[in-house]
This record gives structure tokens, sequence and C-alpha cells, in this order.
């Protein structure tokens, strides 16, 4: 009994302490500020017609907003009908379903008068599986006051020392999905559960709901290979395998063939994911009408083996059909339809997604008419954005920001899990074409040539690199040049043995 009466004190206590130290917290950085990205909601006039996105980078508008799918609607309504229309777009890079459904119960309060969801392709970011509830709970607990004023303190401290916790090194191991692991199964059921969720409470609310499926790059970008074991989907010599996959997507069949024939492929790494996808692109540079749908089908059964599927699925897409057809307040925004419809062959590449899974600006044209349509269906309004008016709108916007698009496309090709060298540079010649005097570009290219064993190349871009930013920390920032310290540290070499013109 004195045990007990012990224990519970001490937990009164413990909990007065923390109530204590919430509540000085909360006199120095006072109550949780609303996120940003829920500011338009909260904004919106009563008197517009009110259009809220939810999902991660594809609905944010990565690589660059401003070419976004929702950007581009927001530009579109305000040209046509100036007033009448607000757009929020609540997206967020590397958002999840459970992200997704927690920003939907906290801004479904402001009334919007259609809601637009597209997820799917992040439900296997996080290495480490988690509940929706305990994300709930841990949205909850980085509102107290505390936890927040520990964050300002942390970052106060890691300006002082120079370093950015934004710039910690990318992890170099890839780590192979097992899609008969418990994990695996559970990552989906969550994915069932949160989209079901959110079709119940935009129901309940009397909300319209556009849901939506994801398209992925099936033509033109590999499964993920590079840093796996060959039991996992790697290859043995990924260098050779990555020059026969840009030689084919360059629709070099005899070239590819050649480098794939060059050497043994042992029969495990003959199963991989990537050499399936190799051997039908090479296939359907040569192939009729007759064979084109099986080699269109092994693509996306390749994309649906992906080791590391940061890419959403076809199953994903089928339950999204399906729920979508279940609720009456719910239209199907079938993404994955139209870009396949959009494609010259019926499957998406580079023409239309920039990388593995984000829409082009054409592409985000494309799903901006979609929802559209389905806006003017709702309201009644003649409202259309043709092909013409998506010129307009390009050229309108300023030339630094298709720089940026080259920029931001280079940096996260060439990234962990993907490794995509051949068209990483491809981008960055892009970006050279435009700026030829952005350092960004010449460091990169340098880190790129060096990981590629041209020491050579690599010191003469790092050397126009330094001449126009010579200092160092810039140069080695990981938002900047994700990779040039490995790749320094590869070709055995220091930013001081780089000669500076």
């Amino acid at each position: 009994m004195t045990g007990l009466r012990s224990a519970l004190a001490m937990l009164v206590m413990t909990l007065l302490f923390a109530a204590g130290l919430e509540g000085i917290a909360w006199l120095v950085v006072g109550t949780a500020p609303l996120d940003p990205r829920y500011t338009c909601a909260a904004n919106a006039p009563v008197d517009t017609y009110r259009i809220f996105s939810y999902g991660g980078s594809t609905v944010f508008g990565t690589p660059v907003p401003e070419y976004g799918f929702m950007s581009q609607l927001a530009a579109r309504l305000n040209e046509q009908a100036p007033g009448r229309y607000t757009v929020c777009n609540m997206g967020e890079g590397g958002r999840d379903s459970s992200g997704v459904l927690l920003d939907v119960e906290k801004t479904l309060r402001y009334a919007p008068d259609l809601v637009v969801v597209l997820s799917g392709h992040n439900e296997f970011l996080q290495p480490a599986f988690q509940a929706t509830g305990t994300r709930r709970m841990q949205e909850w607990v980085a509102t107290l006051s505390s936890v927040r004023l520990a964050q300002k303190f942390m970052k106060r401290l890691n300006h002082r020392k120079h370093t950015e916790s934004a710039e910690q090194p990318t992890p170099q191991a890839v780590q192979a999905v097992a899609r008969d692991s418990a994990d695996f199964q559970a990552r989906v059921s969550r994915y069932h559960a949160n989209l079901t969720q959110v079709v119940a409470l935009t129901g309940d609310a009397g909300v319209p709901l556009l849901l939506g499926t994801l398209s992925a790059n099936l033509k033109d970008w590999p499964p993920v290979y590079r840093s796996l074991a060959v039991a996992n989907g790697g290859v043995s010599d990924p260098d050779r395998i990555m020059r026969s996959i840009d030689a084919a997507i360059r629709d070099d069949a005899k070239g590819a063939q050649a480098l794939l024939d060059a050497g043994p492929l042992p029969s495990e790494e003959a199963k991989a994911p990537v050499m399936q996808f190799l051997r039908a692109r090479i296939a359907l540079a040569t192939a009729d009408d007759h064979e084109r749908p099986a080699l269109l089908a092994t693509l996306q059964q390749a994309n649906d083996n992906d080791p590391v599927p940061w890419r959403a699925s076809s199953d994903f897409n089928v339950f999204v059909r399906g729920l979508a057809a279940s609720a009456g307040h719910v239209t199907l925004l079938d993404v994955d339809s139209l870009l396949r419809h959009a494609a010259s062959d019926g499957l998406p590449g580079f023409d239309l997604i920039t990388d593995n899974c984000h829409p082009t600006p054409h592409a985000n044209h494309l799903i901006a008419s979609a929802i559209l349509a389905q806006i003017a269906v709702q309201t009644n309004q003649t409202l259309d954005y043709p092909d013409d008016a998506f010129a307009l709108f390009m050229a309108a916007q300023p030339a630094e920001l298709q720089l940026d698009y080259q920029l931001r496309n280079g940096i996260y090709t060439m990234k962990v899990p993907f490794f995509n060298y051949p068209v990483s540079r491809r981008y960055f010649l892009q970006a050279d074409a435009l700026a030829t005097n952005d350092w960004r570009i010449d460091a990169n290219l340098g880190a790129l040539s060096l990981l590629e064993g041209d020491k050579q190349q690599g010191i003469e871009r790092l050397t126009r690199a330094l001449s126009r930013q010579p200092d160092q920390r810039e140069l080695l920032a990981r938002r900047n040049s994700p990779y040039l310290l490995e790749a320094l540290a590869q070709a055995d070499l220091r930013l001081d043995d780089i000669p500076i013109q």
C-alpha cells in the first residue's frame, strides 16, 4: 500500500512538474501557431468556392510548386473568374496517408466546397512502421510549448555551431522491402484504412471529394538496384546496368543489349526487377502492336516489384478506384489513366513524369484540367484550360524557375535510393545551357564525374565551382550538392586540392 501511494505521489509530482514546465514555456513562445499549410484554409472567404487539396509532394508541386497542378488550377480560376474561387494547397513533401488523414481532420472545420486527395507514393518512405494513432499523438506533442521551446533552443545552438540538421549526410544504405513481411502488409492496411476514413469524414461533412489515383514513370525509370545485395534485387555490376538503362531510354536498343550481353548474369540477378524492366524496355523499341501490351504490363510489374517502393503500386490505384465507386459524394480523379492516355505509347515516361513519380509541367496541366472540369460540374460554370492557356501560363513564369526546375530534378535523381547519374547529368547539363555561371551546376557535375571515375573532368568542374563560390561550406552543403563529399572521398581528394582559377 505504501509503495502504491509513493508511486501515485511520484506520478502527481511528475504531472505537476510537466504542467509547470509547459506553463513557463507558454509564457516564452505562446500557443502553438497555426500550421502554415492551414493558413489559407482558415482565412478562405466564405463567399468563395473553396478548394482544399491534400497529399504529398505531387500535390505540393515538387520539384517547383509554381508549376504544380494546384498552382496552375489557381491561376486559371483567377483568370476566368477573379475572386470567386479560393484554392488552398495543403500538400507536403513526404506526407503519407496518415498525415493526409490528420490534415483533413484538422481543416474540414473550415468548410471547403471541394476536397482533392492524391496519396500513395509515401507509404514506404519512413523506415519504421507507424500507426496513424501514433502519428496523431506525435503531432499533438509537437504543438506543446515546451517542445517548441526546446526545438527553438536546438536551432539556435546548431546555428552557432554552423550546422544544420536538415543537412545531415544522406544514408548510403538502401533497404529492400520484403513484400511478404508483416511490415509491408501493415502499411498497406494503414493506407486502406486512412483513405477509407477520409471518405467517411468528407461524407459526414457533406463535402464532395475528388479522390485520385497516382501515376509513375513506368517507361523510363528503373526499379532500385544500386547498393542492394543481388538477393534483394541488386546487381553485381551496377555501372554497366546503368549504362544499359541509359541507352535503352534513349531508344538505343542495340547499345543497351550489347552492354547487357557484355558479362554473364547469375540466375538470381536475372530475376531482379531492374532486369525485368531493362529487358522489356529494350524490347519495346522494336515491338509491334501485338507485342506491346505484354511489354507494358511487364514494365508495370517491374514497378510493382520495386525493392524500394517509392511509387504507388497498381494495387493502390485499384483500391482507390473501388473506394471512389463505393461512395456517392466521391468522384474518381484517375490521374494514372489520364497520363497513360496522354502518353504517345500508352506508358508515361520522361515526357510526363520528371523523375520516378512527379508530373512534368505539361502533366500538371492535364491534371489541373481534369480538376477544373469537375469544378465546372459542381458550380455549373463554364471553365476550361486549353493548351494555349497553358502555354501562356508557362510563358508568364519567371525565367529563373526553369533553372530551378532543372537543378532540383538533377539533385533529386542522383540521391539515395536512385543514384540515377545519367538522368541527373542530363538535368544539370540542361541547367548549364540556361545559366553557365551557376556554381551549383559545376559542383554537381564535378561530383558526378568523380563518382563515375572521371577524375580530370571532375576537377575541372570543381575548379569552376570554387572560382564562383569560394565558401567551401556552401559548396559541400547537402542542399546544394548532395554527394560532393562522398565523391571527393572516392577520388581521394579534398576541396583544398582543387586549383582555383
